[in-house]
C-alpha cells in the first residue's frame, strides 16, 4: 500500500479500471472514498484493489509507476553542472575548473548519468581554453 496525492489516486483508479481491476480509494483513517470526491481531498490517500486482483494490477502498474520509482540523480550534481555549463564562456571559466572534479566526482558516483551530463563535459573543455584567454589577457593588459 503507497499513499499518494488525490491527482495521483485518480490517474491510478482510471488506469487501474481501464484493464478491468475494481479499485478502492481510502483515506489515512481508512474510510472509503466514492470516486467522484476524490479530486476534493488534500489528505494522502491510498488506492487498494481485492486480494485476488493484486497480482495483476501490480504487473498493470509496473510499467506506469516504473519512471516514478527509477532512482533520480540528486539536484547537486544537476546543479554542479549547471554551474559549471554557465561559467564555459565567461570571465569565471577558472571556477568551472575548479568545480569540475567534484562534479566528475559525483557523476561517477551515481547510478546514472545526470541530465545534461554531456553537456557539462564540453562545458568542463570550454573552460579550458576561456580561462587560459582571460589569464593572458589579465596578464597583458597588467603587465603592459
Amino acid at each position: 500500500m503507497r499513499t499518494c496525492t488525490a491527482a495521483e489516486a485518480n490517474l491510478l483508479t482510471g488506469y487501474l479500471e481501464g484493464f478491468g481491476v475494481q479499485p478502492r480509494v481510502v483515506d489515512a483513517s481508512g474510510s472509503e472514498i466514492s470516486r467522484d470526491h476524490v479530486s476534493s481531498h488534500t489528505s494522502p490517500l491510498s488506492v487498494l484493489v481485492r486480494d485476488a486482483d493484486r497480482n495483476v494490477a501490480i504487473e498493470i502498474l509496473g510499467d506506469a509507476l516504473a519512471p516514478l520509482t527509477r532512482r533520480r540523480v540528486g539536484t547537486p550534481v544537476e546543479r554542479l553542472g549547471l554551474s559549471i555549463r554557465a561559467c564555459a564562456v565567461s570571465p569565471f571559466a577558472p571556477l568551472g575548473l575548479v568545480l569540475a572534479p567534484t562534479y566528475l566526482m559525483r557523476a561517477a558516483r551515481e547510478g546514472t548519468r545526470p541530465r545534461e551530463h554531456a553537456s557539462t563535459l564540453a562545458g568542463i573543455a570550454a573552460c579550458v581554453p576561456t580561462s587560459l584567454f582571460y589569464a593572458f589577457a589579465f596578464h597583458g593588459i597588467f603587465l603592459s
